[in-house]
């Protein structure tokens, strides 16, 4: 696709054209009637955007991606650039390919980076990049998965890390997955919070000299791994919470989840409380938080670490 502005556009395909109408009484002199000319460069910018109207027309419909994603290509790269960028998305990833595949769907089909392009959503963007960190290497199918997804994600301008936490196989007996988890979790949060992950080259597990990168440190992060289906307004229910999140010291974490959530029991949908009691899935922690526990991250059972006492200091967590 070409983008073009519409004033340019319009002037290329009707060219000015240089005539004199007769004005005069007689056919001679300096009011002869002559035909319209066109010069030759006009004649080549005209024929040049047929050519790319035509090559867009076909593309459109023979592309695997939707005819809308094409439309918004060219103006979406500076909606998660300008604001979303401070508010990742870190999914956290084993090895269920079909997991992953109905987890990254959902995350695009209600990113709000595609409802701002399709009108339906005017708040602050969140989610964007979107980091997927894999606990250790495994089958291609994961990776087929993962490059299917970025080619779409980044077709609308978000940007996707791949990064992969190598499994440390001599405290695999101490802990079994459940270390394995908790390991992962304090790996890629750090990596996330300190901005080193969007110094990597994707595909790899880390190391040596980080680039620089024009992306900023997270103030925020949402976390999920590759079994969670997101509802409709996940993204904006989590963006509206933002700002209290950041203002008020006495939140440890914003939640989307409540496990008694169901429609038979949900008695107020637009409800939130204040819950002493920390539920995950789907989850989102200010910087602040991180920076005073990830020093002191635990070996194994890390969600309920979050819910003693100790590392909670009478702090809620906000959920529907």
């Amino acid at each position: 696709p070409l983008q073009v502005p519409g004033q340019l556009f319009m002037s290329l395909l009707h060219p000015q054209r240089r005539c004199c109408c007769h004005s005069g009484p007689g056919p001679v002199g300096p009011y002869r009637k002559r035909r319209p000319s066109i010069s030759l460069l006009s004649t080549i910018k005209f024929t040049f955007i047929l050519l790319v109207s035509i090559h867009v027309k076909i593309w459109l419909y023979l592309s695997p991606i939707s005819s809308f994603t094409a439309l918004v290509y060219l103006n979406a790269r500076t909606v998660s650039v300008e604001e979303g960028q401070t508010t990742p998305l870190v999914v956290f990833a084993s090895h269920r390919a079909e997991y992953l595949d109905k987890t990254l769907a959902t995350l695009f089909e209600h990113h709000p980076v595609i409802l701002r392009l399709q009108k339906k959503y005017s708040g602050p963007i969140v989610g964007s990049p979107l980091v997927i960190s894999r606990d250790g290497d495994s089958e291609g199918k994961m990776t087929q998965v993962i490059e299917k997804y970025r080619a779409k994600f980044e077709q609308v301008g978000i940007p996707v890390f791949h990064i992969i936490h190598e499994k440390a196989k001599s405290l695999k007996a101490a802990g079994g997955a459940y270390r394995d988890i908790c390991m992962h979790y304090g790996w890629t949060l750090d990596r996330v919070f300190s901005g080193k992950v969007y110094g990597l080259n994707n595909n790899t597990s880390g190391g040596g000299d980080e680039e620089k990168s024009d992306i900023p440190r997270p103030r925020r992060v949402i976390i999920m791994e590759e079994d969670v289906q997101i509802a409709p307004d996940f993204f904006t229910l989590l963006s509206s919470l933002v700002p209290l999140l950041d203002s008020d010291e006495s939140l440890i974490a914003a939640s989307a989840f409540n496990h008694n959530g169901k429609k038979n029991m949900a008695g107020d949908p637009r409800r939130l409380v204040r819950s002493d009691f920390f539920p995950g899935l789907g989850w989102m922690m200010p910087r602040r938080i991180w920076d005073e526990l990830g020093p002191k991250w635990p070996g194994v059972y890390w969600d309920d670490w979050m819910r003693h006492s100790d590392i909670r200091k009478g702090r809620n967590i906000i959920r529907p």
